[in-house]
């Protein structure tokens, strides 16, 4: 009796749902999503590879200017690949023990290791050139950047000066780097003249 209650069941949904199986399987649908992923993915590589490319392409060129979407995308890599580092430390046993007595407890912490170290060594020199670059996309002298040594204030005032927007025009530092990437304005809306 059970079995032919799950037989019955099963031709039901069979008879129910074939159509549309088949449906998804030999429709548009399926493939419009596939084109979809693979554009989400290539515009999702070409936009993040740009910035990451180009600070390391001018590894120590203290010169020019940055966009904005070129230091943050380069921060946001630094910063997973840091933390993916940390945890490579940490699962490898080559993070550095350090003794700590917290309230009469002795502990070894582990909160740095020899991949992290070596990791933020290969990346310090490119985010210092970076920075500086946006900061003389807004007009500032790199010297600026030395104002991260003032404990909270600095660190929140250049935060302030990296969210902010290019300059719109050609400054001493160099061209604006979003005409450079979008040449004679291609890809820029323009609002149109009402008659």
């Amino acid at each position: 009796m059970y079995v032919d209650t799950c037989y019955d069941l099963k031709c039901k949904w069979q008879k129910k749902y074939r159509g549309l199986v088949k449906s998804i399987q030999t429709n548009e649908y399926l493939i419009a999503y596939r084109k979809l992923g693979q554009a989400i993915a290539e515009a999702v590589k070409r936009n993040t590879n740009t910035g990451i490319i180009r600070a390391f392409v001018k590894y120590a060129n203290f010169n020019g200017r940055a966009c904005r979407k070129e230091f943050w995308v380069f921060v946001t890599f630094l910063v997973v690949t840091l933390a993916a580092l940390l945890f490579a430390d940490r699962y490898l046993g080559t993070a550095f023990p350090i003794p700590l007595e917290i309230g009469g407890v002795h502990r070894i912490i582990r909160p740095v290791g020899l991949l992290s170290v070596l990791g933020f060594l290969v990346f310090l020199t490119p985010l210092i050139a970076v920075a500086i670059r946006r900061l003389h996309d807004i007009r500032r002298e790199g010297w600026w950047l030395l104002i991260i040594l003032v404990p909270v204030l600095g660190f929140l005032t250049l935060l302030f000066w990296f969210c902010q927007d290019s300059q719109p025009r050609d400054n001493r530092y160099g061209s604006d780097p979003k005409q450079a990437s979008h040449p004679k304005g291609i890809g820029i809306r323009r609002r149109r003249r009402r008659r």
